[in-house]
C-alpha cells in the first residue's frame, strides 16, 4: 500500500483535481509493478465528497538472464544476470550481472536503487563495478587506429530529487579506477593526431 500511495497526486482530504488522478493513475502503470491498474471514483460518504477505489494486478517483477557462447580466441563465455524491480515489495530494485570466461572475462556490476529516500522523493542508487572491456579509437575519416583493453573497477553513488513533476536533479559520487590492461592492436598508449 505505501508504494501505491506515495505516487498519488491526490492526497486525501484536498479538493479533487482530475488532472492529480490521471497522473496518479500514470505514475502507478510507470513504475513496472503491475500488469493493470484501474482507478475508479465512488460518490463519497460526505456531501461533494469522492472515494478513489485504485486497483492492481500485480506482475511479477524478478528477472532472471543467462547466456553462453564459444569462440576460438577466447573460448568459452558466459553470462549470469539476476534482479528484481520491486525488491520484497519496497519499491526498491537490485540487478547483478556477471560475465565469466575467455582470457580475463570476469566482469561484475551490483546497482541498487531506492527511489524513496524521504517524503520529497529523494531517490539514491549504487552502482559497485569491475568491468573489462574492448575498446577502438578511430580517426577523422572513421579509420580504426587502435584496439585495447580497458578495466574499470568502482563505486558510484547517485542522489536526485524532483524539480516539479517531469524534472529531476542528480549529483553523482564517483570512485573509478581506469587501467589499459592489454593493448591488442594498434599504436603506442600516447596517440597524437594532427590539427590545422
Amino acid at each position: 500500500e505505501r508504494v501505491i500511495l506515495r505516487e498519488m497526486r491526490t492526497k486525501v482530504g484536498e479538493p479533487f483535481n482530475a488532472k492529480d488522478a490521471r497522473r496518479s493513475l500514470q505514475r502507478l502503470q510507470n513504475l513496472g509493478f503491475f500488469e493493470d491498474v484501474n482507478m475508479k471514483l465512488n460518490p463519497g460518504r460526505e456531501p461533494n465528497a469522492v472515494e478513489m477505489e485504485i486497483t492492481v494486478q500485480e506482475t511479477n517483477t524478478g528477472t532472471f538472464g543467462i547466456g553462453a557462447g564459444y569462440s576460438d580466441a577466447d573460448g568459452f563465455i558466459g553470462m549470469i544476470s539476476i534482479g528484481d524491480k520491486n525488491l520484497r515489495g519496497t519499491g526498491d530494485s537490485i540487478l547483478l550481472r556477471w560475465e565469466f570466461g575467455g582470457a580475463d572475462n570476469k566482469n561484475y556490476e551490483l546497482v541498487y536503487n531506492k527511489p524513496w529516500l524521504d517524503k520529497k522523493e529523494t531517490s539514491l542508487n549504487v552502482t559497485l563495478y569491475d568491468l573489462t572491456n574492448e575498446y577502438a579509437d578511430y580517426d577523422r575519416n572513421g579509420d580504426e587506429i587502435a584496439r585495447y583493453d580497458k578495466k574499470r573497477t568502482g563505486q558510484e553513488i547517485t542522489l536526485g530529487r524532483p524539480q516539479g513533476e517531469f524534472v529531476k536533479h542528480y549529483v553523482t559520487l564517483k570512485h573509478r579506477d581506469d587501467k589499459y590492461v592489454e593493448k591488442v592492436d594498434g599504436y603506442e598508449p600516447q596517440y597524437y593526431e594532427s590539427t590545422y
